[in-house]
């Protein structure tokens, strides 16, 4: 057993069982999150482009009617004025979208960092997770406080033989705003090479807290 976990056992505490994901796996497990930053960045995108395109309605005026055109061009010059305005202060509103949805797609680089410290382990009276990406953080998780966990095998799991296993223990998030909906947290072990396998000895220990 390595010593990742001495910091923080109290006395007489036993590892049973320790690992950490495969390093690629690990890396794209949020294989979600890049699609939404995606789909995030394409719509700010888009709204940029819609307003940028309004600037154009000065040249947007029929050549051939020249007489039209003139007594057209100082409201048209009035008007586009108004809406460049607009226009570049909606492009400063739309710099934190664009932000947050590099940030979105660039998930998998910030996930490289913090792969050193991704570890996880099985106690005789608890679950520990390591993680963080300078400075190194642990959660500990309980067996009596487990309510449920389950087994699961995504698209990118099973792409590299992997699976991950979810723990809830209760805590739920609420999505917000007047429609919100309720949903429950989990702490998810992930790229686990041997998902079953691992379940089985955290149903055991659970077991035998219980």
């Amino acid at each position: 057993m390595s010593k990742d976990f001495d910091s923080v056992l109290v006395e007489g505490e036993q590892i049973k069982w320790e690992g950490k994901p495969k390093f690629l796996p690990y890396i794209f497990s949020s294989g979600a999150t890049i699609l939404i930053g995606i789909i995030f960045l394409a719509m700010t995108s888009w709204i940029s482009s819609f307003t940028k395109s309004f600037s154009s309605v000065k040249n947007s005026l029929p050549v051939s009617n020249i007489a039209m055109q003139q007594r057209a061009v100082p409201a048209v010059d009035k008007a586009t004025e108004l809406i460049d305005k607009q226009t570049s202060a909606f492009s400063v509103i739309l710099i934190p979208f664009y932000v947050i949805g590099f940030a979105l797609i660039l998930s998998p680089v910030f996930k490289i960092f913090a792969y050193e410290k991704e570890k996880y382990a099985f106690t005789d009276k608890r679950i520990i997770i390591s993680r963080g990406v300078i400075a190194q953080n642990f959660k500990t998780i309980d067996y009596k406080n487990i309510k449920n966990s389950q087994v699961k095998i995504g698209l990118i799991d099973k792409l590299f033989s992997v699976g991950k296993i979810l723990i809830f223990t209760g805590e739920i998030a609420s999505t917000g705003g007047q429609n919100s909906s309720v949903y429950s947290l989990s702490d998810n072990l992930v790229g686990l090479s041997d998902p079953y396998e691992v379940y089985k000895i955290l149903m055991s220990l659970s077991e035998e807290k219980k």
